[in-house]
C-alpha cells in the first residue's frame, strides 16, 4: 500500500540518492510493490521483497524474509518498511530486526518507516482503523495492531541512529477502494449482528480512507 504524498524530507532523500545513481533500494513486505513504485525515480529502482511470494497484483522480486534480508552487510542504500514494523514487533518484540537492517544498510544509508497511524478521524478513517483491527485479530501471531509513533519510538533502546532520526504524522491522500474491501468482507458471509457485517454498513454509509500515518527516516552513521 502507497503513502501520498510523502513527506518533502522524504522525498528530498529519494532524490539526492537518485542523482548520486546506480543506488541499491529494497521496499520489506512490498506486496503490491505500490509504495516501492512511488519511492522509485529514474536512476533509483526499489526492488520488492516478500516472504510469501508474488500473488496476483504484486509485484515481487525476491523471496525472503524482511527479519532475515538475503543481503550482504553494507550493501545497500535504502530500505523502505511500510504498514510492516507493526507486525514484525509480534514477532520481534526486542527489535532485533532493526540491528539486522543496519548491518545490512551501507554507511550513509537510509532506513524509511511508514505506518498508519492510529486514533480518532473521519469516520471513514475510522472504518479503516476498524477493518485493520479485525484482520490483526484474525492471526494475531503474524499480524499486529495499529502502532503509534510514540510507542514505538518509547521500544528504541540504544538504537540513536534510530531513536534520533526525524519523524512526522502525515495525511494519507491515496484512494482507498472501498468496493474492494467490501467484496472482501461480504465473501465471508458474516453474521449479520457480527463486527464484520456492521462494519459493512457502515463502509456503506461513510466509504473508507486511510487517515494519517507517521513516518521516520532513518540513517546509518557513518563511523562507527
Amino acid at each position: 500500500m502507497p503513502f501520498s504524498p510523502l513527506p518533502g524530507i522524504c522525498n528530498a532523500r529519494l532524490d539526492a540518492l537518485a542523482a548520486v545513481g546506480g543506488a541499491c533500494a529494497l521496499d520489506l513486505g512490498c506486496g503490491d510493490g505500490l509504495l516501492g513504485a512511488l519511492c522509485s525515480r529514474p536512476g533509483l529502482p526499489v526492488f520488492g521483497l516478500d516472504r510469501l511470494g508474488p500473488l496476483r497484483g504484486d509485484q515481487v522480486h525476491i523471496v525472503g524474509d524482511a527479519r532475515g534480508l538475503p543481503f550482504p552487510r553494507s550493501s545497500l542504500d535504502l530500505l523502505l518498511a511500510g504498514n510492516l514494523v507493526r507486525h514484525l514487533l509480534v514477532q520481534d518484540p526486542d527489535l532485533a530486526f532493526l540491528d539486522h537492517w543496519e548491518s545490512v544498510l551501507r554507511p550513509g544509508g537510509t532506513l524509511l518507516i511508514l505506518e498508519d497511524q492510529p486514533g480518532a478521524g473521519s469516520p471513514a478513517s475510522r472504518n479503516y482503523r476498524y477493518l485493520q483491527d479485525l484482520l490483526a485479530g484474525l492471526d494475531p501471531r503474524r499480524r499486529g495492531p495499529l502502532v503509534t509513533v510514540q510507542t514505538f519510538r518509547s521500544l528504541l533502546k540504544e538504537r540513536p541512529w534510530v531513536t534520533d532520526a526525524p519523524w512526522g504524522l502525515a495525511p494519507n491522500r491515496w484512494p482507498a477502494d472501498s468496493g474492494a474491501v467490501a467484496t472482501m468482507l461480504a465473501a465471508g458471509s458474516p453474521a449479520e449482528s457480527g463486527p464484520v457485517a456492521g462494519l459493512l454498513r457502515s463502509l456503506e454509509r461513510h466509504g473508507l480512507e486511510y487517515g494519517d500515518f507517521w513516518w521516520l527516516m532513518a540513517t546509518k552513521e557513518t563511523r562507527r
